[in-house]
């Protein structure tokens, strides 16, 4: 499968950082369980907790740090197709490939050149006053 380029501007950038941030927040919040039938209640509580342990411990920092992915991006779940993709990084226009359709923004050197998240394009330090984002030269919407 192949994927267009994500836009990486100062929008996008600061929209990634602004979602690392509230995933961040949310963690201390209390999980809303009356949505979840009864019977999942307890597993809920329990992958928030395991959640709520795995990034303040950040167990997973040499290998999120070494494939640049922000907190959000390394211990949040997703849902992809498996499916082989093929997604140009947004900076350098390099073809990446991934695993499943969940594909990562950026390639790692550019990510670390501009201390980005590879995967979603957000501050890796979660700098919401930052204003040096880079800008690519794709055409794609910045919001897909």
């Amino acid at each position: 499968m192949k994927q267009q380029p994500k836009r990486i501007d100062a929008a996008s950038c600061r929209e990634a950082t602004r979602r690392i941030d509230e995933f961040l927040a949310g963690l201390d919040a209390e999980p809303d369980l009356e949505s979840i039938p009864e019977r999942y209640r307890d597993l809920a509580r329990r992958d928030h907790e395991r959640l709520q342990t795995d990034v303040r411990s950040d167990r997973h920092r040499d290998h999120r740090w070494r494939a640049r992915k922000c907190l959000r991006c390394q211990y949040r779940g997703a849902l992809a197709g498996a499916a082989i993709t093929v997604r140009p990084c947004g900076l350098c226009l390099e073809p990446q490939q991934y695993g499943s359709t969940n594909a990562g923004v950026l390639c790692v050197a550019c990510a670390s050149a501009h201390g980005l998240c590879a995967h979603c394009g957000g501050d890796l330090g979660g700098d919401l006053d930052r204003t040096d984002y880079p800008t690519s030269p794709t055409a794609v919407s910045a919001h897909e």
